[in-house]
């Protein structure tokens, strides 16, 4: 097994039913608004920051509750990592892609109890 194959985590993503009052909320917290992508003119995701921590905020699904969608851990090689957990039998949701509008390599997986995670690594180091 390689060492050090996650070295933290880069972004947790939570689903929200009211992105502004969700906003508020965490910018009460110390959050920072740090990015918003749109699809077809209408805000999709909502990037805060706080210190070191990226939370993503998304629009919840109708008929879905709001909650956690994923951890996406730090990965120091999301391929390398990828082809590791392969021999794991880790169950892999997602080859890895380069993200343009994340600026991140991701792929995705699921752990021992089905739940869905992220491995990503920023294109360019901040």
């Amino acid at each position: 097994m390689v060492k050090h194959m996650i070295v933290g985590i880069d972004h947790a993503e939570i689903s929200v039913r009211d992105f502004d009052k969700t906003i508020e909320f965490y910018t009460r917290l110390g959050f920072v608004k740090a990015g918003e992508f749109k699809k077809d003119g209408e805000t999709i995701q909502v990037q805060l920051n706080a210190g070191s921590i990226s939370l993503d905020i998304v629009k919840c699904p109708e008929g879905k509750e709001p909650g956690l969608e994923h951890i996406a851990f730090l990965a120091d090689d999301v391929d390398r990592t990828v082809g590791e957990m392969k021999k794991m039998g880790v169950t892999i949701t997602l080859e890895p892609i380069t993200s343009e509008r994340s600026g991140r390599r991701l792929a995705a997986f699921k752990d021992i109890d089905g739940i869905m995670h992220q491995l990503a690594k920023p294109m360019v180091s901040p």
